[in-house]
């Protein structure tokens, strides 16, 4: 399994709110929720912090061809 986490609740918030116009409780709802989900970050059997994208795909495609290869065993 694997997690991808923003860098912090703050990013999130500003990267969510530069998409798309969100009414203010809609955002402290999504907000709450990615709390939430943080807390069970470490359950999963890799985490990628998505600061950068061209960095978290790289990161996500590794894992992949990883776990594809020990399949192809």
């Amino acid at each position: 399994t694997i997690f991808i986490a923003p860098p912090t609740l703050k990013e999130l918030r500003c990267r969510i709110e530069g998409r798309c116009r969100t009414h203010k409780d809609e955002l402290k709802g999504r907000l709450k929720i990615a709390g939430r989900e943080l807390k069970y970050r470490r359950s999963y059997d890799h985490v990628i912090i998505n600061k950068d994208f061209s960095q978290a795909l790289r990161e996500l495609q590794g894992i992949i061809r990883k776990e594809n290869s020990g399949k192809a065993r």
